[in-house]
């Protein structure tokens, strides 16, 4: 298999630990999402999508089928993924922990190494992403650890088609990545306030995510970090982390379940007057605790201004206010903490 070629595991943007039952799930979401789409990206996309759905249906086909554990063996995987009991998982973590044979190839090796602990959740596979322009802005599908989610970047800025993983290996329930922007100068709400500049879409979870029965699981944090090194470029950090709460505790709330969705203006509205300033937004379902220093605090948007390699801030904008509140997003509410920062 040629190395630019993408796996059917990358194809469906699940991981090759994935359970049947999760990519039934998976093949249907990416059906009805495309269905869905096709009618807003117009005649030029139609090919594109056919091309995509033959491309689905193939790795389902062979995901589901005998066929798997011959598929697998082709790409160079060394784990069998599906329809295992937990005793032959366990079994199977026991007499895999070392090479039966010292001579074992040397990508097995590596793998092994970049391999995530079995401790620390599931293997990850590889982060991919396309996009596609449109009368209201750009379409960014991404998949990434298992994850699927869209993200709607208004006209305000133009995605510069560079995504980079950044998430850690040995945190399963968050994701984190970074794309490159730069301002639209040519759309009207170019350097101007604009309610959503961004939209998070989150189509699907991993299956270890909600791995507890009867537990609810959905989006629980995320943070954005924007920064302005460049004039005419910018960067957009996002972190997304997912929970389950026992269905118990009656504090999780059913819109915070998975497919989820909330648009939010992730550059607070200053035009050029904040050109090398970062700014950062941490929204989550639980109320934050006071901040006696607000910048100082591990969880506080300034302490991870000035921890961003691209801001490194000594000196904070004054939000009064807005540096913490409730933000809303249709059925979906939010706190928000603010931090504006720079470099003296």
């Amino acid at each position: 298999m040629s190395a630019d070629q993408p796996t059917f595991y990358e194809i469906l943007g699940v991981p090759p630990t994935v359970k049947s039952g999760d990519i039934l799930v998976v093949y249907k979401e990416i059906t009805n999402e495309t269905k869905t789409e096709l009618p807003v990206l117009g005649k030029l996309a139609d090919e594109s999508a056919k091309k995509r759905m033959r491309n689905v249906e193939k790795a389902k086909d062979v995901l589901l089928e005998d066929l798997r554990e011959l598929y697998d063996e082709k790409i160079g995987l060394k784990v069998k993924c599906a329809r295992r009991s937990e005793s032959s998982q366990r079994q199977t973590r026991k007499d895999t922990s070392q090479p039966s044979n010292p001579g074992a190839s040397s990508s097995y090796k590596r793998q092994r190494r970049d391999a995530t602990p079995p401790e620390a959740g599931p293997l990850r596979s590889e982060a991919a992403s396309r996009h596609m322009e449109t009368g209201t802005g750009t379409i960014v599908d991404v998949s990434i650890s298992g994850w699927r989610l869209q993200l709607h970047l208004s006209t305000k800025f133009r995605f510069l088609e560079d995504m980079t993983e950044l998430s850690d290996k040995l945190d399963n329930k968050t994701i984190w990545f970074k794309i490159d922007l730069a301002y639209n100068s040519a759309s009207r709400e170019s350097f101007g306030a604009t309610s959503n500049e961004l939209v998070i879409k989150i189509k699907h979870l991993p299956s270890w995510i909600d791995a507890t029965p009867g537990s609810k699981c959905g989006i629980v944090r995320f943070q954005t970090i924007f920064a302005e090194p460049i004039f005419d470029m910018s960067t957009l950090t996002i972190s997304i982390t997912a929970g389950a709460r026992s269905g118990i505790m009656p504090d999780f709330p059913l819109e915070s379940r998975v497919p989820w969705e909330f648009g939010f203006d992730f550059s607070l509205g200053w035009d050029a007057v904040s050109h090398r300033r970062g700014k950062c937004l941490i929204f989550s379902i639980a109320q934050p605790p006071l901040l006696p220093d607000f910048y100082d605090d591990m969880d506080s948007p300034g302490f991870a201004l000035m921890r961003d390699p691209s801001t490194k801030a000594s000196h904070f904008m004054n939000l009064q206010g807005g540096r913490a509140m409730k933000i809303r997003y249709d059925d979906v509410e939010m706190w928000r903490l603010a931090a504006v920062g720079w470099k003296a």
